[in-house]
């Protein structure tokens, strides 16, 4: 009967342990801590995936240097074919373009500003022009599509007289340092 005694003993602190463990892995099953185990799993996969992504974008280490070689060659064909060497040349530029399109230009100031850019100087051109409403559209058109880098600023309305417009323009644009 002792043995008996014993081993009943044994089976009801067995079955104690059995009953605790099954207790707590309810309690794990039904609180976030499982949840979070998936839902860390799907945010690594998502993760993983953006990183595959942007690691098809980047460019190969060994193609930079051809990269900026190219940009560089480009700068200085921009350089070369879009910026005017002095002040002289823009003058006469903006005259052409003027007389091309069939407005007057009565008046052209210049300003030297600074420059962040290296080998450039930075120039805005403050100019009056008259002409009939259509020459001056197709005026403002022309300087955006020249060859001559330009950046037309503001535009202002002035007066207006027998079918004649009168505008201020304001254009920005680099030189290469040293010229002139």
């Amino acid at each position: 009967m002792a043995n008996l005694r014993l081993a009943r003993k044994r089976i009801y602190v067995g079955l104690g342990v059995l009953l605790a463990v099954d207790i707590a892995a309810a309690l794990v099953l039904l609180t976030p801590i499982a949840g979070a185990g998936a839902a860390r799993r799907q945010e690594f996969d998502a993760v993983r995936r953006q990183v595959q992504q942007k690691m098809r974008v980047i460019m190969p280490p060994d193609q930079v240097q051809t990269r900026v070689d190219q940009a560089r060659t480009q700068i200085d064909a921009f350089y070369e074919q879009r910026l005017a060497s002095g002040a002289a040349a823009l003058t006469a530029e903006i005259g052409k373009l003027a007389s091309s399109n069939g407005v007057r230009l009565n008046s052209a100031k210049y300003a030297e500003l600074e420059s962040d850019l290296p080998g450039l100087n930075h120039v805005r051109i403050d100019a009056s022009i008259t002409g009939d409403y259509l020459a001056v559209v197709k005026f403002i058109n022309a300087v955006e599509r020249d060859q001559v880098f330009f950046i037309i600023d503001t535009v202002s309305l002035g007066e207006q007289q027998g079918g004649h417009v009168g505008l201020a323009v304001s254009l920005e644009t680099y030189l290469k340092s040293g010229a002139e």
